[in-house]
């Protein structure tokens, strides 16, 4: 990633992603971001339920409609079931290259492989329930749980 000019670091506490190319130079804090902001209120349990809700509504839904609603739609008419369902999980790992920032190379291989392993799983709930809500609220509740408790700690 650092040869691509992206690159994250950890200044006065927070977590920055910043991106890079020649005199070209933007740094994104993620205190600023909406989601950080309710994730760093949530040490009530209202708190926790609106995180909770802002995860599952905003993440989880708002990318579910993207990936299983849009992309793998589109791919079931042009492969099989399974193709479909496993080329567009691929895919939403692959758009997630920017943890490399965050991890070490091997960890964020593993969470590479479990992140396309999990868009398998959405696409199957996908398919079978034959609408989104199953898959968003799944999604929704994996990355509560993976930012509160793993990237953020708070």
């Amino acid at each position: 990633m650092k040869c691509l000019g992206i690159t994250g670091y950890f200044y006065n506490n927070a977590y920055k992603l910043q991106f890079s190319i020649g005199a070209f130079n933007i740094a994104f804090p993620l205190q600023k971001e909406f989601g950080y902001r309710l994730l760093s209120m949530s040490n009530s349990a209202v708190g926790m339920c609106i995180y909770l809700i802002f995860c599952i509504f905003v993440i989880g839904l708002g990318e579910e409609i993207f990936w299983r609603g849009f992309i793998q739609k589109k791919l079931f008419g042009y492969f099989s079931t399974n193709k479909s369902i496993w080329f567009t999980a691929i895919l939403f790992s692959l758009i997630h290259f920017y943890i490399f920032t965050i991890l070490p190379v091997r960890i964020g291989i593993l969470f590479l492989a479990l992140i396309a392993l999990v868009g398998g799983i959405w696409g199957y709930l996908f398919k079978y329930y034959d609408n989104v809500w199953s898959s968003a609220v799944s999604h929704g509740i994996v990355a509560f749980i993976i930012r509160k408790y793993y990237f953020f700690n708070h």
